[in-house]
């Protein structure tokens, strides 16, 4: 079926091909160009544009603004960005055009006289393979994927109440042993998401990389900030906190990260740890907050309302 699920301005959000039980097939934003919004607002170019599979959460396809990119670079007033949910088979760009082919042109603007052009980038749609699927008590239903981008393999972690946010990212690499045989390692040694970067740059400058030092981390997630870190500073205890305990599982098992001395994780409140380390008198010399906010009215990301309280703050100061 059809439906309508949302809408913001002048793009539109449709459903397609939902059963009773199942996600959507195909998600499709329907976005008219701002210049035409803003000008005489008739639309007349139109195209498809369709998403391969493991590339929805990049900027240009994830993003309105991203879209309304897509649609100036495309050429056209009105484009339609189609999205491969998962839990889906797709077989090739042209099982997934013919599919679609009864659908699409139902959006084109009637001025428009051409024949409705299907773009993509590349000649595929994509691989998303499913490495684990599980369900928190905290966080609910969780995905492991592995994916192709831009010539390397990465693997991710979803929040399935937020399929299109990565919670984690990282690198997989594959290496020939000895006797021919291919090895499957995670990449500890890099970083996918650009803020951990900046979290790190922040870290350096409060402690050298040579120095015996303590470094606490709230938030766990896949856990690819404190494997890089405990690379970085070898002469260091990296202390993580995590209230879910499926991630410590996550982490451990798909995202290469290793407990020992110099690597512990609690499983507790992060607030409620703040509060005791400081009554308890212990001391860190750094203290990172990589949690994310599960209440989205707040309009922060991360981390929650109760960790930038006055009182926390102070705490860690």
């Amino acid at each position: 079926g059809l439906q309508k699920s949302g809408s913001a301005g002048r793009e539109i959000l449709l459903e397609v091909g939902k059963g009773d039980d199942e996600e959507a097939k195909y998600s499709i934003n329907i976005v008219d160009r701002q210049k035409v919004i803003e000008g005489n607002g008739v639309v007349s170019s139109y195209a498809a544009f369709i998403i391969p599979q493991g590339r929805e959460t990049e900027w240009a396809f994830g993003t309105p603004e991203g879209r309304q990119f897509l649609a100036g670079e495309a050429d056209v007033d009105r484009l339609a960005v189609i999205t491969l949910n998962r839990g889906h088979k797709f077989n090739s760009l042209e099982e997934v055009k013919a599919e679609l082919s009864p659908i699409i042109p139902d959006f084109s603007p009637v001025t428009n006289k051409k024949k409705i052009a299907f773009l993509s980038v590349g000649n595929d749609v994509g691989v998303r393979k499913e490495v684990y699927v599980g369900k928190s008590e905290i966080s609910g239903p969780y995905i492991v994927e592995e994916t192709a981008t831009e010539g390397a393999t990465v693997r991710r972690l979803y929040f399935l109440s937020a399929k299109n946010i990565i919670q984690s990212e990282a690198k997989i690499r594959k290496v020939r042993t000895r006797r021919g045989n291919e090895r499957v390692f995670v990449d500890t040694s890099s970083l996918s998401c650009s803020h951990h970067a900046f979290m790190c740059v922040g870290a350096c400058s409060a402690l050298e990389s040579n120095q015996e030092g303590q470094l606490l981390v709230i938030g766990l997630g896949g856990g690819s900030l404190c494997s890089y870190m405990k690379k970085c500073f070898q002469k260091s205890t990296i202390t993580a906190v995590e209230l879910d305990p499926d991630m410590l599982f996550v982490a451990t098992e798909y995202f290469g990260l290793v407990e020992d001395k110099q690597m512990i994780v609690y499983i507790k409140d992060g607030v409620d740890f703040i509060k005791e380390s400081h009554a308890n008198g212990v001391k860190y010399d750094v203290v990172m907050f990589d949690v994310d906010n599960k209440n989205i009215t707040t309009g922060l990301s991360c981390p929650p309302q109760a960790f930038i309280e006055q009182d926390i703050l102070t705490k860690v100061k």
